[in-house]
């Protein structure tokens, strides 16, 4: 029996067992319930939070994307003065200078030296 013989008490070793196995059985079962509620209740904050912000956020989206925009017509205004100070015939006479320049060799006697160095030898400048 479950109860000791003394007073009608039950034995503190079967009480013990009883439960330990009431406890295992118990959470092996609430575990996984606590799991799922716990998701449900996060997708019911997350929805009643989402309906809530709704326009909050959708102002911050528009701020955002203003932003953008501005940024990005400032950076076509700048392209387009880019473009007006773009002279063709500046761009032309530069590259038949850098075409018609002779190139100032790098070695001197088969050695490799500095720029400077070769123009004093040339006798450049």
């Amino acid at each position: 029996t479950i109860f000791g013989p003394i007073f009608g008490k039950p034995s503190p070793n079967v009480k013990n067992v009883e439960r330990e196995n009431s406890v295992r059985k118990s959470e092996k079962r609430a575990a996984r319930l606590i799991v799922i509620r716990r998701r449900k209740m996060r997708k019911h904050k997350l929805r009643k939070l989402r309906k809530r912000m709704k326009f909050e956020w959708l102002k911050v989206r528009q701020r955002r994307e203003l932003k953008k925009e501005k940024l990005f017509q400032a950076e076509l205004l700048n392209q387009i003065k880019d473009a007006e100070k773009f002279s063709a015939e500046a761009y032309v006479a530069s590259k038949l200078r850098q075409a018609t320049d002779v190139p100032i060799p790098r070695f001197w006697k088969g050695k490799r030296l500095p720029q400077f160095i070769i123009k004093q030898k040339l006798g450049i400048e």
